[in-house]
C-alpha cells in the first residue's frame, strides 16, 4: 500500500485462510492452564482441522470437476464426502 507521501507498507498476510488463522490462535500464547480455555481451544483446533480437510479437498473436486460430466461431478462430490468423514476420523483417533 503507497501513501501520498511515498511511503510504503506491506503486511505479511499468509496466502491460505487457515494459514492466517492458525498464525493467529497459537496455543502457546496461553499459558493459564484453564480447563474450559484448554477444551475451547481444542475445539478451535478440531475446526481449523477440518477447514483446512474441506480446502484440500475442495482443491481436488475443482482440479477434476471440469473433466467431468454432472453425474460424474455428483459422484466425485459423493466420494469425496465419504472421504472426508473418514480423513476427520482418523484425524481424531490417532493425533500426534
Amino acid at each position: 500500500m503507497k501513501f501520498g507521501n511515498g511511503l510504503k507498507i506491506s503486511l505479511e498476510v499468509p496466502h491460505k485462510r487457515h494459514d492466517n488463522i492458525s498464525m493467529m490462535n497459537k496455543k502457546e500464547y496461553i499459558t493459564y492452564g484453564d480447563k474450559k480455555l484448554d477444551e475451547m481451544m481444542n475445539k478451535e483446533d478440531k475446526y481449523l482441522m477440518i477447514a483446512d480437510v474441506e480446502d484440500k479437498l475442495s482443491e481436488l473436486y475443482w482440479e477434476y470437476r471440469d473433466d467431468l460430466n454432472d453425474e460424474g461431478a455428483l459422484r466425485l462430490d459423493e466420494e469425496l464426502k465419504y472421504f472426508r468423514n473418514n480423513i476427520i476420523n482418523i484425524l481424531e483417533k490417532y493425533p500426534a
